[in-house]
């Protein structure tokens, strides 16, 4: 009787071992599928980051690309202006001269109304 006892009291001490064993294994369970769901979340998260990412870094070229054609622009309208300006400056001097015979420094030599041999043309 005694060996039934102690193979009883085996056989219940080995259950109750298994039993911890075995909630100890579904906590861990448990654990891993936390870890899974968190990791798939984070790789989710690192997916959406990295697009957004490549979505701004296009837009930024673009953007540097604007910037670099607007400035060239605003060197060629000022250029504009200037030349546009100069021409209005040499209507407006040529106008006065005609109209009140203003002797301007130069102006036959640019306007080539000097004879060849002439050296002292203005």
């Amino acid at each position: 009787m005694q060996d039934a006892n102690s193979a009883v009291r085996a056989s219940s001490d080995l259950t109750n071992s298994m039993r911890q064993a075995l909630a100890m294994l579904s906590t861990e369970v448990q654990r891993s599928e936390e870890v899974a769901k968190t990791f798939d979340d984070s790789t989710r998260i690192m997916d959406k980051t990295a697009n957004e990412y490549r979505s701004l870094s296009i837009v930024a070229r673009n953007s540097r690309k604007l910037v670099a054609k607007l400035q060239r622009r605003d060197w060629t309208d000022r250029l504009l202006l200037l030349f546009g300006l100069l021409v209005f400056s040499l209507t407006v001097l040529s106008i006065l001269r005609r109209r009140l015979w203003i002797w301007v420094p130069g102006w036959k030599a640019i306007t080539g109304q000097c004879a060849d041999g002439d050296w002292m043309c203005f």
